[in-house]
């Protein structure tokens, strides 16, 4: 899942994503993804797992999260990282 912000993906050759897997744990900073995300199946994105990757390695477009969505990778990115709002 690519976690960086829309207007650097515009512009930029890297981004950051967070690793999706079928491996689901229960960790606060897991974001629990399936069908209704567009996946096929139950998994999750491992937030404590981020890497910066190429965009030509993203082929394609598997799903997307709606705007409440959001708000929960927020809470699990905010866990991963420690930041405190």
């Amino acid at each position: 899942m690519i976690v960086s912000r829309t207007t650097a993906v515009r512009v930029r050759s890297v981004v950051t994503i967070a690793p999706v897997t079928r491996r689901v744990r229960g960790l606060e900073s897991e974001l629990p993804l399936g069908p209704d995300d567009g996946l096929r199946e139950a998994c999750v994105a491992n937030c404590d797992n981020l890497e910066t990757v190429s965009k030509s390695r993203l082929t394609k477009k598997l799903g997307s999260l709606g705007s409440h969505r959001l708000v929960a990778l927020d809470r699990a990115l905010s866990y991963a990282l420690g930041i405190r709002t």
